[in-house]
């Protein structure tokens, strides 16, 4: 079992991961207020859609998300576990891809120049050490939590120090604003939070746990992560302002400082890497009933296909982008929608209502996200400028 304050931390590192990067890269596209509003508005709604699944397992005391929708009626129950085991899949893929680029980004700025900062030898760099990695247990690479962490706390420490040397404003920064980032910006941010296919192990391994006591923890956790979330991405923006990379680590300035977030964070993937190779693998090891040799092919499968999408696709910001927008429409409206309307008992019709209301914001939100991918500063109207 695992006590409160384990939880609380599990959730903020879980919340603390790359795709922070490029939290200040969506707010130039959004503005800072309409930025903060999106971090408040994306927190609070993953937050209740959380608490729905929690309280559906529950009372049907299912633990796990494929047997909690196969209570569901009908064939829908079995279409949509396919449907969710498809895209966890396919959401882990795009993660890992979004690793290699990060690796690439930060090593090759690092490095002084010639070969070594080639992307494809990065690339397969990356994935030639991640392969062996991921038969490590998992117990043995759990401390890169910790340390992804102290990196992330480490890199803001910077962009404060950053923007602090300015003696005055450098850069456009845009106060109020309206655009088609802001789009992007919520798909990045979804990116970032979404755990609704992980809350129900972790509800079972809570201490004495109850639905009010797991929904505690959540609020206390995104409620950190909301001040957290606003804190790096408005710093962030406002060091570098429209000029702001999708990952933000590519405009530190040459020195000691940057060097040591660029090699801390790539040094943290090589090892977080494997964690998400596990899961992957996990179905091909229950068809098999054993560690057998379709999991090594598997292994190599997903660790090559990774470094070959990334000799070819560098746009960090895209991939989040995306994998935001996929999985939106299905763990955020789909999934707590359906399990709120048919596994929720005592409910009445305004309840639905709220529900299929949900499930069509959270669809539309998907639809969007896959057209608009990039922040599209140049399309932002600014009303309030900060500093021009």
């Amino acid at each position: 079992t695992v006590s409160s304050m384990g939880m609380f931390i599990n959730m903020l590192t879980a919340g603390l991961g790359t795709s922070i990067l490029a939290f200040p890269w969506g707010v130039a596209g959004a503005s800072v207020v309409s930025g903060i509003f999106l971090v408040v508005f994306i927190l609070v709604v993953n937050m209740w859609t959380i608490g729905i699944v929690v309280r559906a397992g529950e009372e049907h005391q299912s633990f796990d998300l494929g047997t909690l929708l196969m209570k569901l009626p009908g064939r829908m129950g079995s279409t949509l576990q396919m449907t969710s085991n498809g895209l966890v899949w396919l959401t882990l893929w795009l993660t890992l891809l979004s690793y290699v680029i990060t690796v690439q980004n930060n090593m090759i700025l690092v490095m002084p120049g010639g070969a070594a900062q080639n992307r494809v030898l990065w690339a397969v760099l990356t994935a030639s050490v991640a392969y062996p990695l991921s038969y490590v247990p998992q117990k043995y690479l759990s401390f890169t939590s910790s340390v992804s962490v102290a990196v992330i706390i480490f890199l803001f420490g910077v962009l404060i120090q950053t923007l602090a040397s300015e003696s005055e404003p450098q850069h456009n920064v845009c106060g109020f604003g309206t655009g088609p980032g802001v789009v992007t910006y919520f798909s990045v941010l979804m990116n970032s939070v979404i755990i609704q296919m992980c809350v129900l192990p972790m509800y079972a391994e809570l201490k004495d746990r109850t639905p009010a006591k797991f929904n505690l923890i959540v609020n206390t956790a995104f409620g950190t992560l909301i001040l957290l979330f606003c804190a790096f991405a408005t710093v962030g923006y406002m060091a570098f302002g429209n000029d702001v990379d999708s990952m933000i680590t590519d405009n530190l300035k040459k020195g000691p400082l940057g060097s040591v977030v660029h090699v801390g964070i790539s040094l943290v993937i090589l090892c977080t890497f494997p964690i998400f190779v596990i899961p992957m693998v996990a179905p091909v090891a229950a068809f098999e009933g054993k560690e057998g040799i379709w999991c090594h092919v598997a292994r190599a499968v997903i660790c090559a296909s990774v470094m070959v999408a990334a000799f070819f696709v560098t746009q960090f910001g895209m991939i989040l982008a995306i994998n935001g927008a996929l999985c939106v429409g299905f763990f955020i409206g789909l999934l707590p929608g359906l399990v709120g309307l048919y596994l929720t008992p005592g409910k009445g019709a305004g309840w639905r209502v709220l529900m299929w209301t949900l499930i069509v914001f959270a669809l539309a939100g998907s639809v969007l996200g896959f057209i608009f991918t990039d922040n599209e500063v140049k399309q932002l109207h600014c009303w309030w400028w900060i500093s021009k």
